[in-house]
């Protein structure tokens, strides 16, 4: 009886461990059977797009010398783009603009990128030079004659990120930079441009009384270009009025205008712009009757003026301009200074056609 209680003891445990083992077998051929719930990814560092449309605006503006308005390109090109040539030129730029840390930031992150690249040695040079300055100690001694490709100051812009040879290093186009800082084109300084003006009085109280009468001025405009986009205008005219014979009196007398002039080019190289003046004129008018026994007299008006025209270079320093006109005047004499309510407002419209000068 021991031995059968004992035999039966060892088949029940051996039972138990082979379906132990077979539950187990069933289990792992099950999780083989089932898609894993994860699958292992490998780790991928991808460099974003070159941002080419932003990058060639950038350098557009930084080749006319709008160095603040290419900061905002390079950082939008960057937010997409680890291109080393970027940071490069928008190192440029902020030197440019006095603005060492972050120009010393962009060199070194440039160099770190690209420590082989053509410039490279004379980056390091203006790293080296902007160092120097930002830490009080004596600037070394550097060739600054040797200025890299892209540097504003050197006349040659990069094109679009992208464009690179198979040495990944990006070529440049030339350009005459000195041009570039006519007052006619990207630069500030005076112009001069002799003028004359066909104009038209209409409505109202025109200064001889009738309807309509029409008139032609010449003279000159002196602009001031401040920035690359405007500049300020003083015009000064000589005008006579067509009138004949029959008429009662004859009119001459001084224009004068004083306007601010809004630039918008039409390429980067300013050849075609469109020109956008809001301003005040000024008219002082002798008026001498036929009748010898009327006495002459003088008119005034002050005349709120708009200007559209279009510009075209000829040479750096010289350019083509067409324009027209329309205002608003209101005659009056001295004695109602400086406006008459007994007139009636006046159009005026003019076309004008000049050459410009850079002084």
């Amino acid at each position: 009886m021991l031995y059968a209680w004992r035999m039966r003891k060892a088949l029940a445990a051996g039972s138990s461990a082979i379906a132990v083992l077979l539950a187990c077998a069933l289990g792992s051929a099950q999780d083989a059977s089932k898609p894993p719930k994860y699958k292992a990814q490998p780790l991928n560092l991808h460099r974003g797009g070159s941002a080419p449309h932003a990058a060639e605006l950038a350098r557009a503006r930084m080749k006319n010398g709008d160095y603040a308005g290419a900061l905002d390109g390079f950082d939008a090109a960057i937010a997409q783009s680890q291109e080393p040539s970027l940071y490069r030129d928008r190192g440029l730029c902020h030197e440019k603009l006095e603005q060492p840390y972050p120009a010393i930031d962009d060199y070194r992150t440039y160099l770190t990128g690209a420590p082989d690249a053509a410039d490279a040695d004379d980056i390091r040079d203006r790293l080296a030079k902007l160092e120097d300055e930002t830490s009080g100690r004596p600037p070394r001694t550097t060739d600054d004659t040797a200025v890299p490709t892209a540097a504003p100051e050197s006349g040659a812009v990069a094109p679009a990120s992208g464009s690179t040879t198979d040495s990944n290093k990006l070529q440049y186009a030339e350009v005459d930079e000195d041009a570039m800082r006519t007052p006619l084109r990207a630069g500030q300084g005076w112009s001069v441009t002799p003028f004359l003006s066909v104009r038209g009085w209409v409505a109202g109280s025109t200064p001889n009384g009738s309807s309509a009468v029409s008139a032609e001025s010449v003279g000159a405009q002196f602009r001031y270009a401040t920035t690359p986009h405007g500049a300020l205008l003083l015009e000064a005219g000589y005008e006579i009025f067509n009138l004949t014979d029959s008429d009662s009196a004859t009119i001459s007398g001084l224009s004068a205008q004083v306007g601010y002039e809004f630039r918008v080019p039409l390429d980067v190289e300013y050849v075609n712009q469109v020109l956008v003046t809001p301003g005040l004129g000024y008219e002082h008018l002798a008026v001498s009757p036929t009748n010898a026994q009327v006495p002459a007299f003088t008119l005034g008006a002050f005349v709120p003026r708009a200007r559209l025209g279009i510009r075209h270079l000829l040479t750096p320093g010289a350019a083509l301009e067409f324009s027209i006109d329309a205002g608003v005047a209101n005659f009056f004499q001295y004695s109602k200074f400086p406006y008459d309510s007994n007139q009636s407002p006046t159009i005026l419209l003019a076309a004008n056609v000049g050459m410009v000068w850079a002084l």
